[in-house]
């Protein structure tokens, strides 16, 4: 009986060494316990409920709606290049706007008049042509041979139009022995044509001499006894007395010395 306890004893002192020692070695790290994962909690919907689902863009859903209008930047304006045989009315319809228009926005004093090399400013609402401009009714001011002629990239050049052979003619000569108001109108009824080279002339022995400038279909040039500045379709003799009186005879010649047309003055 006596050895019984005995060995009751011995066993209880050895489990609890163990346990002293187990507890000394997880206390200094040389055991580690195995962690326990938290349980994950999944939220049930109720019935008829759809759970929401997870952005995974990182931006919290509001529940707002993407905001529909257009905030581009509007177009800007385009610039065409005047070229020969362009006319303010045939640019205006490829692009879609009104000669007022075009007339407005680049403040031009005679819409009839343009310049080669010109720069004309589109309104941004019709900055693409829906056709090439074409040709009429038009004097365009030849540049010097230094000055190269350009187009606008993209513009297509527009392609002259000939109405047959040129049918030039003194029309009118107005302000007739008076040198400030003094000026001959001359137009052209016919096709493109070319006057430089042709001569203005009375009985007496004056002659004007014309430079290189083109008229155009129903186009006028009008020439000023007075000095000035030439224009595409306004010439200045550079008289210091008027050219002209009544019942004189005026003649025009081309270039070959051909008369084209008489004028009597009234």
């Amino acid at each position: 009986m006596r050895g019984s306890k005995w060995a009751k004893l011995i066993t209880v002192s050895v489990v609890i060494l163990a346990v002293v020692i187990v507890a000394v070695m997880i206390a200094t790290g040389k055991i580690s316990l195995p962690s326990t994962p938290p349980r994950e909690t999944v939220a049930v919907p109720t019935s008829g409920q759809i759970p929401p689902t997870e952005d995974l863009s990182g931006t919290p859903d509001l529940g707002m709606a993407e905001p529909t209008s257009d905030t581009r930047a509007s177009p800007t304006p385009a610039v065409y290049v005047i070229v020969q045989g362009d006319t303010l009315g045939a640019i205006a319809e490829a692009y879609g706007v009104s000669v007022q228009k075009l007339v407005d926005t680049n403040q031009l004093t005679d819409p009839d008049v343009l310049h080669l090399g010109q720069q004309l400013i589109i309104p941004a609402r019709a900055a693409t042509p829906t056709a090439a401009p074409s040709s009429t009714d038009v004097v365009v001011e030849t540049p010097d041979a230094t000055e190269p002629v350009v187009h606008e990239v993209g513009t297509p050049p527009p392609t002259p139009t000939s109405a047959g052979p040129p049918l030039v003619e003194i029309v009118d000569v107005a302000g007739a022995s008076n040198l400030v108001e003094e000026v001959v109108v001359i137009r052209n009824r016919g096709g493109a044509t070319s006057l430089e080279g042709w001569t203005l002339s009375d009985g007496q022995g004056a002659s004007f001499l014309f430079p290189a400038v083109i008229i155009y279909t129903d186009a006028e040039v009008r020439l000023h006894s007075r000095s000035g500045t030439h224009g595409p379709s306004d010439l200045y003799w550079g008289l210091v007395e008027p050219a002209w009186n009544g019942g004189e005879l005026l003649t025009l010649r081309d270039d070959q010395d051909n008369v084209v047309d008489t004028y009597i003055v009234p």
